[in-house]
C-alpha cells in the first residue's frame, strides 16, 4: 500500500483527488494499511498526509462524520498547514447543520480554493456548501449570489480542463 501512495502525485495536483480514489478503490479493505501508514511517524509526510486524506474519504463516503471530525481534530497541529486541511475543516463545519457553522464552511473551502485553484475537487466543494449557505437565507445578498455563480462557473471550468487532460 505504502508504494501506491508513494505514486500519488503532489496534493497541488489537480489528478490528487482522482488518484487517490483510484488507490483506494484497487485495494481490498485499505483502511488498516492506511491508519498504519499515517501513525508510522518514519514514513515521509507526504504519503501519511495521503493516507490521511485516503482516511478522511473513506469515513465520508461511509458516512462515518463523527470519525471523521475526531481524525480531523486529531490531525489538526500534524497536518494543519496544509491546503487541503481547509477542505477537511469545511467538512467538519459544514456537519454541524447550523447557519454559522456552514458560512464556516464556506470560509474554509474559500481558502482552500484559494490555495488549490487548480483541483475541480476542492471548487466544488466551495460552489456546493455556498450553494448550501444561500437556499437557506431567507433574503441572499446579491453580491453572495453573483459569488456562487461565478463559483459555480469556475467549477464546471476546472472540470472541463481536467476531463480534457484526461480524455
Amino acid at each position: 500500500m505504502l508504494g501506491l501512495l508513494e505514486s500519488v502525485p503532489v496534493p497541488s495536483d489537480p489528478a490528487f483527488p482522482q488518484t487517490v480514489r483510484r488507490v483506494l478503490d484497487d485495494v481490498d479493505n485499505p483502511e488498516p494499511a492506511l491508519r498504519a501508514i499515517l501513525d508510522e511517524h518514519s514514513v515521509r509526510e507526504r504519503s501519511r498526509f495521503v493516507a490521511l486524506y485516503g482516511l478522511l474519504l473513506r469515513m465520508r463516503r461511509e458516512d462515518r462524520y463523527g470519525e471523521y471530525a475526531a481524525l480531523v481534530a486529531e490531525r489538526e497541529d500534524e497536518f494543519g498547514s496544509q491546503p487541503y486541511f481547509h477542505t477537511f475543516r469545511a467538512v467538519v463545519a459544514q456537519m454541524k447543520g447550523d447557519m454559522a457553522s456552514l458560512r464556516s464552511a464556506v470560509e474554509y473551502s474559500r481558502q482552500a480554493a484559494s490555495l488549490l485553484p487548480d483541483v475541480a475537487a476542492v471548487v466544488h466543494q466551495l460552489a456546493a456548501f455556498w450553494v448550501e449557505y444561500l437556499e437557506r437565507l431567507e433574503k441572499p445578498e446579491v453580491r453572495d449570489v453573483d459569488e456562487v455563480e461565478r463559483q459555480v462557473d469556475r467549477s464546471l471550468a476546472v472540470s472541463g480542463t481536467q476531463a480534457g487532460l484526461r480524455g
